[in-house]
């Protein structure tokens, strides 16, 4: 019998599918076998912690924090009274302590750590003198990674690192179920077996050191970097595959198994000491390599930016914080490898700028994405930029055919510092939840939409997915000129310092902070 065979009797037995004989049979081996009294535990816990977490109605969060809650299963009250009998009478022919089964939960089997500002909300199956200590987890441990890092240390050795964001449940000692996120994986040799299931994939560890990416909008990947694991799709066709270093695959659409570029700079092995940032200071470097921890792109060739040694279009000016960047008339842009945050992840754009007078009356800052708008996806790129209105150039922020107008005039030939958080969530209008900040201070902005592409009647379709890795995307670009579409010849002339891009939603503190300081 295969071991997926196995998994779908104890199910069963969990649902209460099996017939008094069958159900008889498999609590007999149950009894006797460690390991699958281990998976039977791991169903149990589960069947308990499928809970929605209550989420809290706050706009963006003020301060970054790490919440945990604990929950406990609502179904009805005679479902669960039926729940516990039959497994009391069932118990009793195999004379197993059912104070074990029911009454004692399983102790914690992983211990929890999170980087600087990250926000997470906790979940237990087991509530008061029952839940396990602060910083653990236990079979059923639900972990939801709004931002930021968390890394998992477990008792048999095996360690992950988590990026934001992120949902994930344990199973039990020796699994994992990634709903959302970028995961990677050390298992030590006394360790293998360890299964990481996805959505799309089963990752079954063979002694080695794997990453896993799952989101919303895109297929499920496994990359192997040391070792050995099998692979299995979990739809369709159930492709399977042993994988070796070096090797990676992405879930097909019917099943399959398709070779991609195994890619470990999006994976983490080590917890960051802050939020995943990327800095460009341009002080130094002839294309301004960058400064970070996010590993796809900091200090590496992704972030230099090609194009900055035009000297009829950019050149070095004195900056709000040591050198700027300066661009003259010309029709120029400078564009990295970096492609950028994707989907509805949380995220921060910050700059210094200071404007001259001429030039056109529009002009993009910088951004990444995609410009083939639609219907289906209005809103796949994520963008800043000037606009000059009846009352002054003010500063603004594009996600596609939904975009935001700021009110404060600044092209008065001064520094002024420009903020936009997006919090990866909705208002209860649909709009995406934003806040925008001039010179540290919260900036009035005003709604404007694409109504060739959707009308102002249809905020709640203005979900923000940007397109980060998809054809025709483009990667992180200064003064883009794909968004422009009023047949300019030249840019706006204008000095830009100090660009910070966060993976986070910063708080009105951390954002003074940058206008202040420089730094968080």
């Amino acid at each position: 019998m295969t071991q997926r065979d196995v998994e779908s009797r104890i199910q069963n037995l969990v649902d209460g599918k099996l017939a008094p004989d069958e159900r008889a049979a498999l609590l007999a081996e149950i009894g006797r076998d460690p390991v699958l009294l281990d998976i039977y535990w791991g169903y149990v816990v589960l069947e308990c912690a499928f809970v929605r977490l209550t989420r809290s109605g706050a706009s963006l969060r003020t301060e970054p924090t790490v919440i945990t809650k604990t929950t406990r299963r609502s179904r009805k009250k005679s479902h669960i009274q039926w729940r516990v009998a039959a497994a009391a009478a069932v118990f009793a022919l195999v004379a197993v302590p059912l104070h074990l089964i029911f009454f004692r939960l399983p102790p914690p089997i992983a211990s929890l750590r999170v980087s600087p500002g990250s926000i997470l909300e906790v979940s237990h199956i087991a509530t008061g003198k029952d839940a396990p200590p602060p910083g653990t987890l236990m079979a059923g441990s639900r972990a939801k990674l709004d931002q930021g890092t968390l890394e998992l240390t477990f008792a048999n050795g095996v360690r992950t690192i988590v990026r934001g964001p992120a949902d994930l449940t344990l199973h039990g000692k020796e699994r994992l179920f990634l709903q959302n996120g970028t995961a990677w994986f050390y298992v030590p040799a006394g360790a293998a077996g360890f299964k990481v299931l996805t959505p799309g994939l089963i990752v079954t560890d063979l002694g080695t050191e794997f990453g896993v990416r799952t989101r919303p909008d895109s297929l499920d990947e496994v990359h192997v970097f040391r070792g050995k694991v099998e692979a299995g799709t979990q739809h369709g066709a159930k492709a399977a595959a042993t994988l070796t270093a070096g090797m990676a695959r992405i879930a097909g659409d019917v099943g399959d198994l398709n070779e991609i570029p195994p890619d470990r700079g999006h994976f983490l092995s080590t917890l960051p000491d802050s939020l995943p940032y990327l800095h460009w200071s341009f002080d130094a470097g002839p294309q301004f390599a960058t400064a970070g921890n996010i590993q796809t792109a900091a200090g590496s060739d992704s972030s230099r930016l090609a194009g900055l040694e035009n000297p009829q279009a950019f050149h070095k000016a004195k900056g709000r914080f040591g050198q700027a960047l300066a661009t003259t008339e010309a029709l120029a842009e400078a564009r990295s490898g970096w492609t950028g945050i994707e989907s509805a992840a949380p995220r921060t754009i910050a700059h210094w700028i200071k404007l001259s007078p001429g030039g056109p009356s529009s002009q993009p800052i910088v951004g990444w994405g995609s410009h083939a708008l639609s219907p289906f996806n209005p809103n796949p790129a994520f963008l800043t930029y000037l606009m000059r209105i009846q009352t002054g150039t003010v500063a603004g922020v594009s996600f596609g055919a939904y975009h935001l107008v700021g009110t404060t005039p600044i092209k008065d030939e001064q520094w002024h510092h420009f903020a936009v958080v997006y919090s990866g969530r909705s208002l209860t209008d649909g709009r995406p939840e934003i806040a925008c900040y001039l010179d540290g201070r919260p900036e009035a902005m005003t709604p404007a939409f694409r109504t060739d592409i959707l009308s102002e009647g249809g905020p709640k379709a203005l979900a923000i997915q940007t397109l980060s890795s998809v054809p025709g995307s483009i990667p992180l670009t200064l003064f883009p000129r794909d968004w422009c579409h009023d047949g300019r010849t030249a840019n706006m002339p204008l000095v830009l310092d100090e660009l910070y891009i966060f993976e986070a939603a910063l708080n009105e503190t951390q954002v003074d902070s940058l206008f202040q300081k420089n730094r968080l």
